[in-house]
């Protein structure tokens, strides 16, 4: 939205008491409404809060007051923040519905005292409203909050500059129902703002979007998938359907398809699942592929390994290029410590091979299908059995 006005503008947010740290779509309504009018580029953003938030916006300033305090007290404490604007918007409910264009024309009203109201209808909203600061300053007391001044400058015979808004926008966050309303809303401004990057979907409805998450161009949505917290999915990926991402990240033309990935960073041309988990601390390598109900944890997976079906690495390091075959696991726990398990470059392990951490499979050996790994396997060897044994040469040639 371009911005044309020279007036310098301060916004001042009240939190009141309950829901102000409720998140929405992955942020408390105070830092939406912070980066919309950031997004405006105002002079100052100030937060009165009697309590201590716990999720501060970028750029924005915290004003401590008393709990109950009224806004004529708040006014005088925070004058020194706003001295230099000539224009002053109150907003005194938890309002992250609110939009660019309703502050904006908030900020361009002529009189002294503007307010908005629900659309079309001659109903007062209980906010936003804007004031000039000089007016604003000359009211001494009297006043605990903007209604209250918007109250004395009719009485004073003055006519309201309107601003018509919708009820939608309008919503107050203040009990669980204007929560789900208020954060459907602005799940569905993040989808909005996807598509306008390059984002294709194919079901707007069942996806779930947070604040913090990050779509490159290019990138496809399947149906029911949900992305929490700090996400980045690069151009060219499919996500979906039925995939949940959590503080993650997806390489370029990398697909995940009805699989879980939380704390991970998959890497490019990439495929997972269906049904897979990929978890906390792990790094899967370009050209990797996990198939089938198979989970990874706290590992590391070079570039080119394969890991198809019913499998599992935890605690694990795995070379390029190396075969995890059907039902290998990785058995990292001894029920009190968790164990590494080092494989090497072209590895090859069979079906249902139990690897015994801490153990280390060197480049280019290979286990038997059903082999428990108790020791270390060195590079180009063979082992087989339970416990697994290094077969001789000759054992090789009639094997």
């Amino acid at each position: 939205m371009n911005v044309n006005h020279q007036q310098k503008i301060g916004v001042l947010i009240l939190l009141p008491d309950g829901y102000c740290e409720q998140i929405l779509a992955g942020a408390t309504a105070t830092v939406w409404i912070a980066e919309t009018a950031h997004e405006l580029g105002y002079e100052r953003v100030i937060v009165a809060s009697h309590g201590v938030s716990k999720s501060k916006p970028e750029n924005v300033e915290i004003l401590k007051v008393e709990k109950d305090e009224g806004l004529h007290n708040i006014l005088g404490a925070a004058r020194n923040q706003l001295q230099d604007c000539e224009r002053i918007i109150v907003i005194d409910r938890l309002m992250p519905l609110l939009t660019e264009k309703t502050l904006e024309r908030l900020v361009n009203s002529t009189g002294p005292v503007a307010a908005t109201f629900f659309d079309d209808k001659d109903e007062l909203s209980r906010g936003p409203f804007s004031f000039d600061a000089d007016w604003l300053y000359e009211r001494r007391s009297g006043f605990r909050s903007s209604s209250d001044l918007v109250n004395m400058f009719i009485e004073e015979g003055g006519v309201l500059s309107r601003v018509v808004a919708s009820e939608k926008e309008l919503i107050c966050v203040e009990d669980a129902y204007s929560v789900v309303e208020a954060e459907g809303g602005l799940r569905g401004r993040l989808v909005e703002k996807a598509i306008g990057r390059g984002v294709s979907f194919t079901d707007l409805g069942s996806v779930v979007l947070e604040h913090d998450v990050k779509l490159e161009d290019g990138v496809r949505i399947e149906p029911n998938c949900q992305m929490y917290g700090n996400c980045l999915v690069r151009s060219g990926s499919i996500i979906g359907p039925g995939t949940v991402l959590k503080d993650s990240i997806v390489g370029e033309e990398s697909t995940v398809i009805q699989s879980v990935i939380s704390d991970s960073q998959i890497g490019s041309h990439v495929r997972v699942g269906p049904f897979s988990h990929v978890r906390e601390n792990t790094k899967i390598g370009d050209y990797c592929e996990i198939g089938t109900s198979a989970e990874v944890k706290a590992s590391e997976l070079k570039s080119f390994v394969k890991m198809h079906h019913f499998s599992y690495l935890g605690d694990a390091t795995v070379g390029e290029s190396s075969n995890i075959g059907a039902g290998a696991i990785t058995c990292n726990f001894d029920g009190q410590e968790k164990h590494r398990t080092e494989i090497g470059a072209s590895a090859f392990i069979g079906s249902s091979t139990m690897l015994v951490a801490p153990v280390v499979v060197g480049d280019d050996a290979m286990t038997g299908a059903g082999s428990v790994v108790l020791d270390d396997v060195p590079a180009k060897g063979k082992v087989v059995g339970v416990p697994a044994q290094i077969l001789k040469k000759s054992e090789r040639k009639n094997s």
